[in-house]
């Protein structure tokens, strides 16, 4: 962190010298700078970087030094990993996500898939209600043709309404994903299988679409659903002590994949 910070410290007052000599720092400078924010960012540190990354774009408009969409991106990715954070937060939150994606408008930047991702994330790292369905309004709007919505797009959709208890919405993109030519990877499986971990039959059909997906299973995968297999089991087993354990259900053979596309039929009328 303390080395973090000196390097950030030095590249500002490299900038400052480079004024004094009449000297314009580069796009790439400056962008350098931005991204040890963001990285630092991650760390959680206590210090306010957010702050730190709008000096750094400050000194840019200063220097005649037009910000380009890394720039904003960077912006963008900074709030996210400071968002929800109480106090050391500072400036982090939609408000300022949406203000970054307005400005990038006016100058002309059209935002991209990962500018989008980013401010899905600020939206899931704030945490509220309210933020995440601001972020959701702005996916639906975004044309599924043009670049703008990708994996990691979906991903962060699909954790960000898991985070508030819309696994409806977030198992729904699944199929969204895949209907817009973005195959459903596994972290998106895992995402859903543990929004949905109350119902265990959507748990296991989750499970069933993933492999037939010709995805294997993982250390989470698992877990998640030897969770509900031993909960389905006690369960039971308080009803009735002669029930003998539960069969697992056969994994399908390598390769397999499904024709149809989507969850199944009964998943469907669940979710609609």
């Amino acid at each position: 962190s303390e080395q973090i910070m000196a390097w950030y410290e030095k590249g500002m007052l490299l900038i400052k010298e480079m004024g004094e000599r009449q000297v314009t720092p580069s796009e790439a400078v400056f962008n350098t700078l931005l991204d040890i924010c963001a990285k630092a960012a991650v760390r959680n540190d206590g210090r306010d970087w957010m702050s730190n990354a709008f000096d750094i774009s400050n000194a840019m408009h200063q220097s005649d030094t037009p910000p380009n969409k890394a720039t904003y991106n960077t912006l963008l990715d900074t709030c996210a990993h400071m968002a929800g954070r109480g106090c050391s937060s500072g400036r982090a939150g939609m408000a300022t996500a949406v203000r970054i994606l307005d400005t990038m408008r006016k100058e002309g930047i059209d935002p991209d898939a990962v500018s989008y991702t980013c401010f899905i994330n600020v939206a899931r790292k704030e945490g509220s209600r309210e933020a995440v369905d601001a972020a959701f309004g702005v996916f639906k709007g975004l044309p599924k043709s043009k670049g703008m919505r990708n994996k990691h797009t979906y991903t962060s959709m699909i954790r960000a309404l898991s985070s508030v208890g819309r696994w409806r919405e977030a198992v729904g993109l699944l199929d969204g994903a895949r209907d817009a030519g973005i195959r459903p990877d596994r972290i998106m499986y895992s995402v859903c299988m543990e929004a949905v971990g109350h119902d265990r039959d959507l748990v296991r059909e989750l499970h069933r679409r993933m492999l037939q997906d010709g995805i294997t299973d993982d250390s989470t995968t698992r877990k998640q659903l030897e969770r509900v297999d031993k909960y389905e089991t006690s369960t039971l087993r308080r009803r009735d002590s002669s029930i003998p354990p539960l069969t697992p259900q056969a994994k399908p053979p390598p390769g397999a994949s499904d024709k149809g596309g989507g969850l199944g039929r009964g998943v469907v009328a669940r979710l609609v």
